[in-house]
């Protein structure tokens, strides 16, 4: 970032600098962010500019392989209706249990409540979880179990399909599976279930709504895999909602002192009434 800091002088300033050994050097624009060009002499090295008082304008430089490429078009996630609860997604940084993780690649069971929907599009970059690949259907459901960390009255469950920034999207979301729930992490009770589920392509989540019910464990339960080239089964988020609690904490504050006007009293000064219209406080 260059600025030429002569406030007080109306006129522009020409100036001037030498870098050694740079290939090429940019201006970034500042209305549109995208690089333009710039008074640069890759053979002298000299950049040269015109800076109005207070001007400033940012470079980039451009060499060894590097280069500026402008502001980049943000990925969003669908858009999404308003839970149904205000104590909105309670699956978000509870644990999680799977009944097999890759741990590789960007996967990892962690990931399926970290908040974010949207995968990176790289060979390590956080994608949510996946099972272990496997050549023939598993023998057993593949499963994943999440800790509410307290009993909830679980209303929704929303399942976020893979999506690598608009890429993937869909891939080895199940076929069949059921939801369970559990107030013990022993005794379970389904209460829902999909079979022939269609492979998303908008990258939206597959909401399940259900009665309410108690529960501090929810189980997911994927007894038919889709099949991309091997059998697995990948999510980008879960995310659980539930009922508002019955009560909400209150909170009353009483002052220990009171003034109209003058000074603060000090903490712990007596109020004075006086007969007639209301009372005021001393001074």
């Amino acid at each position: 970032m260059i600025v030429n800091k002569a406030y007080k002088d109306a006129s522009a300033k020409t100036l001037s600098f030498k870098l050694d050994g740079i290939s090429g050097v940019s201006e970034v624009s500042a209305e549109t962010g995208e690089p333009v060009a710039a008074d640069y002499d890759a053979a002298t090295g000299l950049l040269s500019g015109a800076f109005a008082p207070g001007e400033g304008r940012l470079y980039a430089i451009e060499d060894d392989g590097y280069e500026y490429v402008g502001p980049q078009q943000p990925v969003t996630a669908p858009a999404d209706a308003p839970p149904l609860s205000p104590i909105g997604n309670i699956a978000f940084k509870k644990s999680v249990q799977a009944s097999s993780d890759y741990l590789a690649y960007g996967w990892n069971k962690n990931l399926l409540v970290d908040g974010i929907k949207i995968g990176i599009n790289s060979d390590n970059g956080d994608k949510g979880w996946t099972s272990v690949p496997s050549n023939t259907p598993p023998a057993a459901p593949e499963w994943i179990r999440i800790d509410l960390a307290g009993e909830h009255q679980v209303n929704r469950v929303k399942l976020w399909p893979r999506n690598d920034q608009n890429t993937h999207v869909g891939e080895a979301f199940p076929l069949d599976f059921r939801v369970l729930v559990s107030k013990d992490d022993a005794n379970w009770t389904e209460v829902a279930a999909r079979t022939a589920t269609p492979k998303p392509t908008d990258g939206a989540p597959l909401v399940i709504d259900i009665d309410s019910v108690p529960a501090r464990y929810v189980k997911i339960e994927f007894t038919q895999l889709r099949k991309e080239g091997v059998y697995l089964v990948q999510l980008a988020e879960v995310e659980i909602f539930a009922d508002p609690p019955a009560s909400l904490l209150e909170l009353a504050l009483t002052p220990k002192a009171l003034s109209v006007g003058g000074k603060r009293p000090p903490v712990g000064a007596r109020v004075a009434k006086r007969s007639g219209a209301g009372s005021r406080g001393i001074g």
